[in-house]
């Protein structure tokens, strides 16, 4: 029988450890960008539908192991069966749906749908700034940033998309210090900051205060 520690465990670390894994990845695409010329973008959009597969797994493992975890506590057992009374913002549930279902709709899959659309809306922002200042994107980056926005997650991805964007400053001011130069395209930066978030995640949240956005 699977210990309730371990399940904590488990839970807690394999987003991290996908989140890894999904970040050395496209660095691994990212080098290799050159040589794989068109290739490239669509190895990237693969990346995004993986990780999408992955968030939707880890969301119904979570959703099977909150029923799992429930239907053996005799107070859960009873949330099982208890309609909605007063879902707050989300009056539309009320007597539609029993708690529980309101409950894993709200904490395990309305993260991966925000997380879905943080990362479609910054990849047309960037798309947006490529008419515009085209000079700062190599091919591809759009996309590259779109990617690293929706495997990050939500809420961390907003911190990742506003570090990107410190860390494009501060690369810009040390190329132009040491080498002389003042272009900085996006790439790297979008890189070192989701290394940075993934690597610092809760501690960032905290910091900052988005740990309150988690659900």
């Amino acid at each position: 029988m699977i210990s309730l520690p371990f399940l904590s465990s488990f839970t807690l670390w394999a987003p991290r450890i996908g989140q890894a894994l999904f970040l050395a990845l496209v660095i691994r695409l990212y080098l290799r960008r050159e040589e794989m010329g068109v290739k490239y973008n669509r190895s990237l959009l693969s990346l995004g539908l993986s990780a999408l597969i992955f968030w939707v797994l880890y969301a119904i493992f979570l959703t099977i192991i909150q029923y799992w975890v429930w239907i053996r506590d005799p107070i859960g057992s009873i949330l099982l069966e208890m309609p909605l009374q007063n879902a707050g913002d989300f009056w539309f549930f009320e007597g539609r749906l029993n708690y529980f279902l309101f409950y894993f709709l709200e904490r395990n899959w309305l993260n991966l749908f925000e997380s879905v659309f943080l990362g479609v809306l910054f990849f047309f922002f960037l798309r947006f700034l490529v008419r515009y200042r085209d000079r700062f994107f190599e091919t591809g980056e759009t996309v590259l940033g779109g990617v690293l926005a929706f495997v990050i997650g939500w809420p961390a991805n907003v911190i990742f998309v506003g570090l990107s964007f410190v860390v494009v400053v501060v690369l810009s001011i040390f190329r132009m210090v040491s080498k002389k130069q003042t272009l900085t395209t996006l790439g790297l930066p979008f890189l070192i900051s989701a290394g940075i978030v993934i690597i610092l995640n809760q501690l960032i949240l905290s910091f900052t205060g988005f740990a309150v956005l988690t659900l």
